[in-house]
């Protein structure tokens, strides 16, 4: 209880670490995040299990509800981002990052803020929708390439590999191991003009 700090119980079921835990907006749902490759959605009232998200293969390392509680987007050390439907218990949407996230939140209906760029979800997310793999555009951070609406304009040498990073517009901030924080601007409209061309195609270009 708050009042004498007592446990008020013990949510059980997660064979390994709990990562992350977060309320849903109307705080009636809790959701938990495991290395055991799951997520769990748990009844805040009577800490009965509502279901257990499963689809993910390896480590959940965050987890987060939508603003109106019918979604939850859950992110891997799988390299994916998966949006699920909270009634149905389904995967609806699948996102392949190229990179490993630990902090998610919606931002709207169809977009997630991550610690590496904007993620642009499905303009209509349902039960029923087809999961298909898509990537954040425009400004993003894998583990080792920064790339801009899907095609890879930077390697990232070792060295310069980010431990954290933040992207706003065409701006990216990367923090690293060794304390220094490297700050990179880009021209978005050269590389809208440079690309243009390329829509069709699945080839890299890798701007040095």
């Amino acid at each position: 209880m708050i009042a004498t700090g007592e446990s008020c119980g013990v949510l059980e079921g997660h064979s390994g670490e709990v990562n992350a835990v977060v309320f849903s907006p109307d705080g009636k749902l809790v959701a938990s995040a495991s290395n055991d490759k799951t997520v769990r959605l748990w009844d805040t009232a009577t800490g009965e299990s509502c279901g257990v998200l499963e689809g993910h293969s390896s480590w959940v390392s965050a987890v987060v509800f939508s603003p109106d509680a019918k979604l939850v987007a859950s992110a891997s050390d799988d390299y994916t981002v998966r949006i699920w439907d909270v009634i149905q218990k389904s995967i609806i949407q699948v996102i392949h990052t190229e990179a490993r996230l630990q902090h998610l939140a919606f931002s709207g209906a169809t977009k997630l803020q991550t610690e590496r760029g904007m993620l642009i979800l499905a303009s209509q997310l349902e039960p029923s929708t087809t999961t298909q793999p898509t990537f954040p555009p425009p400004l993003f951070v894998t583990d080792s390439w920064v790339t801009w609406n899907m095609k890879k304009i930077l390697f990232l040498p070792w060295d310069y590999r980010p431990y954290s990073s933040a992207a706003k517009d065409n701006i990216l901030a990367l923090g690293h191991r060794s304390g220094r924080v490297t700050f990179m601007c880009f021209d978005s409209a050269a590389l809208d003009s440079e690309f243009s061309h390329l829509l069709s195609s699945t080839q890299d270009l890798a701007i040095v």
